[in-house]
């Protein structure tokens, strides 16, 4: 799986399609940098890092049984082919909630493309978590 992942995220260039006069306003930066930070863990293969920066929901749902999430979150990261190529864009403020969009190269050669998926986050406390 380490081949996979490897380590060297680098975040891309990212749209901002939220706030206004080119700068982010902190909340929208707080979930932005909660996604960095799990496709960082994804890439280095650090599962339990990458546990930490999920809802409790989410890690109670990769965590049966108990003990399994570190494992779990890296075979469900295990798709992409190359995470150090994230690029976030569209990260989307709604209360508590948020939503990011993530784009990452897949594939070698002739058979690369990108995949976009939607990140959805949450609020806790004063951090944000991944919710899937």
């Amino acid at each position: 799986m380490s081949s996979v992942l490897r380590a060297g995220l680098v975040v891309g260039a990212s749209v901002l399609t939220v706030g206004c006069g080119g700068e982010e306003p902190k909340d929208t930066a707080g979930a932005r940098r909660a996604v960095e930070r799990y496709y960082a863990a994804l890439a280095s293969g650090d599962g339990r890092s990458a546990c930490g920066l999920l809802t409790e929901d989410r890690r109670r749902s990769l965590d049966q049984p108990p003990g399994r999430c570190p494992k779990d979150v890296l075979r469900e990261g295990a798709g992409l082919e190359s995470p150090r190529d994230a690029g976030i864009s569209r990260v989307r403020l709604d209360g508590e909630s948020a939503t990011a969009r993530v784009t990452t190269s897949q594939g070698h050669g002739a058979a690369e493309h990108s995949v976009s998926r939607v990140v959805r986050l949450r609020r806790t406390g004063r951090s944000w978590r991944i919710a899937g």
